[in-house]
């Protein structure tokens, strides 16, 4: 499909790397800190600028209240009420007991920038099922932010057909080729095996493989849990 291959084509990698700089040059975004809420309200004013529905979405955590989620919202014309989600975390690692940078650029100032990026490409063209762009706060302490929202859909009863989660976009093992580890648990094959083949077909020189991984964790896991077939490339 030449309108896939164009809308690829209008990656700019100016942008990425100017959203990555940005956030790490608040040098930490620990998720209950000042610069955590400043970056959310960054967040907010770039998916505005493009027009999007956005909104605030405040959650708890241990007595706290973090800088919240972002909620961008670009509306289906055919079938409003049915959803894709593209999501990431502005949080940063804590820092210890002190004030150490955390700067937080590959995770995740890599996936905000990727789901910017993405909003800023897609929001210029119109789809028949609604677009979501989450921004998540709170992630490093638990998934606490994207497992509020994913709750928060399922008891709304949203109609979600899968969720793309974008964290650590830019990590690397030291020697390894470049490549994508498709992250997913057996239970939402089928989503994962969409990824796959739109990869061989629109990206064959990127090497995409299957990992069922459990050292870490990232916000598709909150979307999986509460029902939702959701994946971590």
């Amino acid at each position: 499909d030449a309108a896939v291959r164009e809308l690829m084509n209008q990656v700019d990698i100016e942008n990425l790397t100017a959203t990555v700089q940005h956030l790490q040059d608040y040098e930490r975004r620990q998720y209950n800190i000042e610069q955590a809420y400043q970056a959310a309200e960054w967040i907010y004013t770039q998916f505005e600028d493009l027009g999007l529905d956005v909104e605030e979405f405040p959650f708890e955590y241990a007595g706290d209240e973090p800088a919240p989620n972002i909620i961008a919202t670009q509306w289906g014309t055919k079938y409003p009420d049915k959803y894709i989600v593209c999501g990431s975390h502005f949080d940063s690692e804590r820092s210890g007991d002190g004030d150490q940078t955390c700067p937080g650029a590959d995770d995740n100032a890599t996936g905000v920038a990727s789901v910017l990026e993405t909003a800023r490409i897609l929001s210029q063209h119109n789809f028949e099922k609604s677009i979501i762009y989450c921004s998540f706060g709170a992630e490093e302490v638990g998934l606490v932010g994207s497992a509020a929202y994913a709750e928060f859909c399922a008891d709304m009863d949203m109609d979600i057909v899968g969720y793309f989660n974008n964290d650590m976009n830019g990590y690397l093992n030291p020697g390894d080729e470049i490549h994508i580890d498709l992250i997913y648990p057996n239970s939402v094959e089928p989503i994962g095996e969409y990824y796959m083949n739109l990869a061989n077909v629109y990206f064959p020189e990127m090497q995409v493989r299957h990992v069922n991984f459990q050292a870490g964790d990232s916000g598709h896991t909150s979307f999986n849990q509460n029902g939702y077939m959701g994946i971590y490339p």
